[in-house]
């Protein structure tokens, strides 16, 4: 139960996630800075009514306006009463107002048709400043397992639950919240008896000069990105062609290697970095690497691209690192959709064994040829192995809910 709330949490949370950068509309200004308190209870009950009024009519009342103002407006500085310590007061009612409507819907629904609560979702996420290709895309791509999550539930999360497990990292926590309660049993740990004088001798031989391990991560390789396109525009990820993307010009043309703004990496950045790295550190005697391979148009994924992208890295690294070992784990972008990592117990079309199965091959390569390294991996995408260094190397997977 649990576990589904946290997995429910994350996924409603994949829209709202995306705002961060295209939350407020800069070009809403009109008038003077203001600052308004909100009343979470009062805001969430009149967001889904005059949303339930907008779906039966096709037309948005000025209230209705008014309320979404408070989270798109630039001059408009919002906090929150029942979450007075939020960062982002916008992205936390951007969850809540989204979450609240969805699920207080989702319970009126007699059918709970695939189709019905997709465009559901899909007309919420519109309300905001997302392009609608990436809220069409990001809804659909998640709406199987969201639909099983919910029907697995035996009781639906407040809206509250949800936007407080998806953004601890905002401060998306109410006052009354139970989140950060110690769940765990208490661990009594006794007095010392002995107190330590002085440092102990090291019984670990010195090996005489540093190792050089390389720590590689988070290459969010794009083999889409195109050197000059519109690397402002306006979406979660840019520097490629999405749709109703504006001409460039010399300010925010994107760059040969990449680009500071929300970009992923070409190809060519990724094996030039690859070469610098060997000419650099010649005398590199391992390789860690964290994963994050996948781009962040998470929209607009499929399981065949994430594979192809995954193969190109890989091999790019046995060439550039031979003979040398490399200790290799998953990132949240490798699966598809993105975050989404289920457990093996969950139907086969939803489950992530696919991706264990996948980087086990992959991974053959690098690791000991060892029975329960394969099966951990393919279980679940972890392991621990001995290094010819003589040390351990324990290798999680912590991504799954």
């Amino acid at each position: 139960m649990k576990s589904s709330v946290v997995c429910f949490a994350f996924l409603l949370s994949t829209l709202s996630a995306v705002l961060g950068s295209t939350l407020i509309d800069s070009t809403i200004i009109g008038g003077d800075n203001v600052a308004v308190e909100v009343q979470i209870a009062k805001y969430k009950a009149e967001f889904l009514e005059e949303f339930q009024h907008y779906q039966s009519t096709g037309q948005r009342s000025a209230n209705f306006d008014r309320l979404l103002d408070l989270i798109k407006r630039s001059n408009i500085r919002v906090s929150l009463d029942e979450m007075p310590h939020a960062r982002s007061p916008k992205v936390c009612l951007t969850c809540l107002s989204a979450s609240h409507t969805f699920l207080e819907l989702y319970k009126k629904s007699e059918s709970k048709q695939k189709g019905e609560l997709v465009k559901l979702a899909q007309d919420i996420c519109h309300l905001y400043n997302l392009k609608s290709y990436v809220c069409d895309g990001l809804v659909e791509l998640n709406s199987d397992m969201m639909l099983f999550i919910l029907s697995q539930l035996q009781y639906l999360p407040s809206a509250e639950r949800v936007c407080e497990v998806a953004f601890q990292g905002e401060d998306c926590v109410a006052k009354s919240s139970d989140l950060l309660e110690d769940r765990y049993p208490k661990v009594v740990i006794s007095e010392s008896r002995q107190t330590l004088k002085s440092s102990k001798v090291s019984t670990v031989r010195s090996a005489g000069e540093p190792l050089t391990i390389i720590h590689i991560t988070d290459i969010h390789y794009d083999p889409d990105y195109e050197v000059g396109v519109n690397a402002d525009c306006g979406s979660e990820a840019c520097c490629r062609h999405v749709p109703d993307l504006d001409p460039a010009d010399s300010s925010n043309a994107a760059g040969f290697w990449g680009d500071y703004r929300d970009c992923d990496t070409p190809w060519h950045a990724v094996v030039d970095v690859m070469e610098q790295i060997r000419k650099q550190h010649p005398d590199v005697v391992a390789v860690y690497f964290t994963g994050d391979i996948i781009h962040h148009f998470t929209w607009n994924t499929t399981l065949e691209s994430n594979e192809q992208a995954m193969v190109q890295i890989f091999q790019l690294l046995k060439e550039r690192f031979a003979g040398i070992p490399l200790y290799p784990i998953l990132g949240n972008h490798e699966a598809h959709p993105a975050n989404l990592y289920a457990p093996n117990d969950v139907p086969a079309n939803l489950n992530s064994k696919y991706l264990y199965d996948f980087v086990a091959k992959q991974w053959e390569d690098w690791l000991p040829e060892d029975p329960t390294i394969q099966q951990t991996i393919v279980d679940g995408a972890y392991y621990t192995a001995i290094t010819p260094l003589g040390h351990r190397i324990i290798a999680l997977n912590n991504n799954p809910c």
